[in-house]
């Protein structure tokens, strides 16, 4: 996520916002969006945003240690 502010954003504003999907792959997606306050026609920030797909997978998993010999057995 990337925003970025052009003007000043006063609270308890009458908000717009428009999300443009700009391209949409097999795993991931580009979303631009801009932010309007009131009745102006000037952008007051606008954000990039790139979301993923996450493939199935084999997330965690426990490996057992490997066996080994105490250490007093082994030769010096």
């Amino acid at each position: 996520l990337t925003v970025h502010y052009f003007k000043a954003i006063t609270p308890k504003s009458e908000l717009l916002v428009r999300t443009h999907l700009i391209r949409a792959g097999r795993s991931l997606s580009f979303w631009r969006s801009e932010l309007q306050v009131g009745d102006g026609d000037s952008i007051s920030a606008e954000a990039t945003v790139v979301l993923a797909h996450r493939a199935d997978s084999d997330r965690f998993t426990q490996l057992a240690m490997a066996e080994a010999p105490e250490p007093d057995t082994l030769p010096e």
